[in-house]
């Protein structure tokens, strides 16, 4: 019979003085078991003697007292401290004396257990046996650091060393860890004057590879250094320059993989599909150390979670990009959309990607806007070639005879020949639109793109010319209307959004270039008109003459230039806007003279005859003066007033009826009368009559 179970039956069958004598006996033989724990411990932790042998035996002894102590306390709960109330004190004082040597006991326990531990990490340590050993760790810390009930342990004398020899043990596994890691896996990067060289050797020892990463990966290893040394010195090479690399698994113990290139020289971007079989060669050379550490976890995919996105931005932006087909044919035989769905599907199958997840599908994501992107670049290559033709010069140019409608306004004008090769290649591309049946739209917005840089391109590169000399600008708006007449024909651009603003704004940026070249004119010639003077008749200088005939010049200059450019019913309104003004700024000098001399009357005839013997030169009908110039009616009957008699202009007046009434005012009659006939009752009595 065991020493509890005696203890147990003296609580029944003796009195309670017997069951305090054998409590009294399990408390003295626990107090033992202390004792030679706590010696083994100092000895250890204090006075650093040899290791107590025997811990197995030592820990089962005190296993077996905790059991004894757990069920004598429960029978004691249960059958002796309710029986008898006056032993009650009694029962209690030795409950809380076994409870506390129980206490102590536990102390003792764990403190064994935790030597025991101790022990065996140094053996595990010396063999390498990684996952064992972080299990031993794992257990050690919570006994340590982690249980809550360790308090009494914390306080005592033996439990920083107790933390030493955990540390040194542990520093020793990461050590030794770190060691065999890098003997089995090694990276290495080198410079040479002009070349640099990495090189990737991995055993194929899967079985101590699989053990050492996975304790690795347990100890928190930080990957960091290891994926940002993929990342910049193999990805972004192999993505970025031109590479030799190698693949030598021909080795039964390692795999190798060498890649070089030279650092003054880059010569682009290398070919895509050069990419993406350096890539899988890469793969293939760390899938030997591509070790699953759990259901969710291997090491591809800890190093996808370090480097996919900047992983994916050099395959998308400096790779696939760089490889989008300039143009249709180039498209439709690429293979592009194919060769990015492989190295997709081959990622996912080595557990770099995962295809569940949503942020995993960028190269995905990335072909569905391969279209896109080519249509991108498409525009941009036709833009670059179109700036080319739009930077070439206005003034070479080709005559037309008819346009692409009926109503168009340009018939018989001068159109620049780098329109005609502009309107060629934007044919081309609504050509190209019709191969690219499901996305023509987007090829055919490279047409909209063209025309609505056209305007600020031309504007900017030849603003100068345009500003200055008056054919460019008339040129450049017959441009403006001949690409906006040949967009309407095309029912295909019709469909595309703000097409029809954008034909309207080259209608009115050509006529507001040319307008405002014509307001230049204008302004020229009421600079040169201000200085007509009028004002001392007694000798009258060539000045007036002089002016008059620089003006006439200046119009006849004109006239050469713009005849031959603009379509005729252009032309004819810029050039009697023109005679217009010059004829206002003559009538308006004349009219407001205060005093007219015969012979100031001749000289003004002879200017006035002057610009009727040259205007209508201007047109190629001279009778389309009359029509075409508003105040030119005006000047004549002017220059009939400076010759006729008072008679006369009361005739020509004729009571506000006659001819002269519907282009002058009674005012303006009365002041040339008394500018031009002295002061009689003759005089005074016309001038009542003008009403």
């Amino acid at each position: 019979m065991s020493f509890i179970r005696r203890v147990i039956n003296a609580v029944h069958e003796t009195e309670i003085t017997d069951a305090r004598q054998q409590i009294a006996i399990l408390n003295s033989e626990i107090k033992s078991y202390q004792q030679k724990g706590r010696k083994c411990i100092e000895n250890k932790y204090k006075n650093f003697l040899p290791d107590v042998g025997e811990n197995e035996r030592f820990m089962l002894e005190g296993e077996n007292l905790v059991h004894d102590v757990k069920t004598f306390l429960e029978h004691l709960e249960n059958n002796v401290k309710h029986n008898e109330s006056q032993c009650k004190d009694d029962v209690e004082c030795m409950v809380k004396s076994l409870e506390e040597s129980a206490l102590g006991l536990t102390t003792c326990i764990k403190l064994v257990q935790i030597e025991n531990l101790l022990n065996e990490i140094h053996k595990i340590n010396k063999l390498n046996r990684f996952n064992d050993a972080t299990n031993v760790l794992a257990e050690l810390k919570m006994l340590i650091y982690d249980d809550e009930s360790n308090d009494i342990i914390r306080h005592l004398d033996c439990y920083k060393n107790i933390k030493i020899h955990y540390i040194q043990e542990y520093e020793t596994f990461l050590c030794n860890l770190h060691q065999n890691f890098e003997s089995l896996v090694e990276f290495k990067s080198k410079t040479f004057q002009n070349t640099k060289a990495i090189s990737i050797r991995i055993s194929k020892d899967m079985e101590q590879l699989r053990d050492t990463t996975v304790a690795l990966v347990n100890t928190n290893y930080c990957p960091i250094t290891m994926c940002d040394f993929l990342l910049e010195n193999v990805f972004e090479p192999i993505c970025t320059r031109s590479c030799t690399l190698n693949l030598d698994d021909t080795d039964c113990t390692t795999v190798k993989l060498l890649l070089s290139y030279n650092l003054n020289e880059n010569n682009g971007y290398p070919d895509y599909r050069v990419v993406f079989n350096n890539v899988k060669k890469v793969f293939k050379c760390l899938s030997y150390m591509n070790v699953i550490i759990d259901n969710d976890r291997s090491v591809f995919s800890i190093i996808a979670q370090n480097i996919k996105d900047n992983f994916f931005d050099l395959i998308i932006n400096k790779c696939i990009s760089l490889a989008i087909p300039k143009s249709i044919s180039e498209m439709k035989s690429s293979t592009i959309i194919e060769d990015m769905k492989r190295i997709h599907n081959f990622l996912c199958d080595v557990q770099f990607l995962n295809n569940e997840k949503q942020e995993d599908l960028r190269l995905i994501t990335a072909i569905d806007k391969v279209i896109i992107l080519f249509s991108k670049k498409y525009a941009s290559n036709t833009l670059d070639e179109a700036k080319i033709i739009m930077h070439k010069d206005l003034h070479d140019t080709k005559t037309v005879e008819s346009t692409f409608t009926i109503e168009s306004t340009l018939t018989k004008c001068q159109i620049s020949k780098s329109t005609f090769q502009l309107i060629k290649l934007l044919e081309t591309v609504i050509e190209n639109a019709k191969e690219f049946e499901e996305n023509s739209e987007q090829v055919l917005n490279t047409v909209l793109m063209v025309l609505e840089r056209y305007g600020q391109e031309v504007c900017e590169y030849h603003n100068k010319l345009l500003e200055s000399v008056p054919q460019q600008s008339a040129i450049f708006r017959n441009n403006c209307h001949f690409i906006a007449e040949w967009g309407i024909t095309h029912n295909s651009l019709k469909c595309l959004q703000s097409f029809e603003n954008v034909t309207q704004f080259l209608y009115h940026l050509g006529d507001e270039k040319f307008k405002s070249q014509l307001y230049t004119q204008i302004r020229n010639l009421r600079i040169i008109l201000e200085k007509l003077d009028f004002s001392e008749f007694s000798q009258i200088s060539p000045g007036p003459h002089r002016l008059l005939r620089q003006c006439l010049r200046q119009m006849e200059v004109l006239k050469n230039v713009w005849h031959p450019i603009l379509p005729s019913m252009v032309y004819k309104e810029s050039m009697s806007l023109l005679l217009n003004e010059l004829c206002e700024k003559v009538i308006h000098k004349i009219v407001k003279m205060e005093d007219i001399t015969a012979k100031l009357c001749n000289e003004l005839e002879d200017i006035i005859l002057l610009i009727e013997k040259k205007g209508p030169g201007l047109f190629d009908d001279d009778s389309r003066v009359e029509i075409e110039v508003k105040l030119w009616m005006k000047l004549m009957q002017l220059k009939t007033i400076l010759s006729a008699s008072l008679a006369e202009i009361s005739e020509l007046w004729c009571g506000g009826k006659g001819t002269l009434a519907a282009n002058f005012k009674a005012e303006e009659i009365k002041h040339l009368i008394r500018a031009l006939f002295q002061n009689t009752d003759r005089r005074a009595t016309v001038i009542a009559s003008i009403l």
